[in-house]
């Protein structure tokens, strides 16, 4: 049986595989968590034996692994094999690829990077905190702003609400912006726990629109971050030796509607430059957010990746 653990975000995820690939999602909010704990409720939670167990850690992208989280896992749990990867390579894996480019986003970090034969290129990692804590607080602010009568800030579960179900992302930003100031049939009347909601079409597309334009930022502080297909861009310039570019979306902040067509165009428009021959191709799954998780169970089937108790008593985590 295989145990999988996303250290990455402001919580961790488990998913437990056994006969059959049965998978249990398993989060617990809990900040700067530490891989003793992640691993030690995640035991608690499916009530499963360590030392029947192989457990797989996946870092985020800008972290890694390290032998101490290793020997976390042999020396004090017991446990029967342990493998170790990020979110990149998890990603790239439940996609059924060796080789692309993985644009990931969740609570407070987004990311890209190029994956080659199953491993992340150090030197292709951008990343930036505007991800889905950020968009919060902007939508937050907007609806507070064209909704007076409500009392700021809107609750999270409202906020979440409008971002999930009426958020998305304009394909033509400058055709959308025009549209919405001739028109006001677009707009929403949105019933929520705390009454009806105003959500203008200006505010359905523009806060999404910040992954693009880091200048719309309300924070003048973070404006400097790349927008999301410079970063993307980036992370593939690195490989001149495909004339194809796989692009793969991972994380809950990767799944506003238009985002893979938006950003199929914006890459396209950069690689016209300097790879006018290269295809791009951006794929996405349906629920980001268990991106990594799924990915992780690809990657338990590989034998090489693991590391058995004998191999590391004798040997260390090498």
């Amino acid at each position: 049986m295989v145990l999988a653990i996303d250290l990455g975000g402001e919580s961790f995820k488990t998913t437990f595989h056994s006969e059959g690939l049965r998978q249990i999602l398993y989060n617990r909010n809990s900040d700067n968590t530490k891989t003793e704990q992640a691993i030690e409720q995640a035991f608690r939670a499916f009530t499963i034996e360590p030392n029947e167990t192989k457990l797989i850690l996946i870092a985020p992208p800008t972290a890694t692994t390290t032998a101490n989280d290793v020997q976390i896992a042999f020396e004090k749990f017991g446990c029967s094999a342990v493998a170790t990867s990020n979110h990149a390579e998890a990603s790239i894996a439940n996609y059924g690829l060796l080789d692309g480019v993985v644009v990931g986003s969740g609570h407070s970090l987004t990311y890209s990077a190029r994956v080659a034969n199953g491993q992340l290129i150090p030197e292709s990692l951008q990343h930036s905190a505007h991800a889905g804590a950020a968009i919060d607080a902007i939508l937050s602010a907007s609806l507070s702003k064209s909704n007076t009568r409500y009392k700021p800030p809107l609750p999270q579960s409202v906020v979440s609400q409008i971002k999930h179900s009426h958020s998305r992302i304009a394909l033509d930003w400058d055709l959308e912006q025009t549209t919405s100031q001739l028109t006001s049939h677009l707009n929403l009347s949105v019933p929520t726990t705390i009454g009806k909601l105003s959500v203008s079409h200006l505010l359905q597309i523009s806060c999404a629109e910040t992954f693009f334009q880091p200048s719309m930022i309300p924070d003048t502080n973070v404006t400097t971050n790349a927008s999301l297909q410079e970063m993307a861009f980036h992370s593939l310039a690195l490989d001149d030796s495909s004339n194809t570019a796989h692009i793969v979306l991972d994380g809950g902040s990767m799944m506003f509607p238009g985002i893979t067509e938006r950003l199929t165009k914006e890459v396209r428009k950069l690689c016209a430059k300097s790879h006018p021959e290269c295809s791009v191709s951006v794929l996405t799954t349906k629920d980001g957010a268990r991106c990594v998780l799924d990915g992780a169970s690809v990657l338990a089937r590989n034998p090489h990746i693991w590391i058995d108790r004998q191999r590391y008593f004798e040997n260390g985590s090498r």
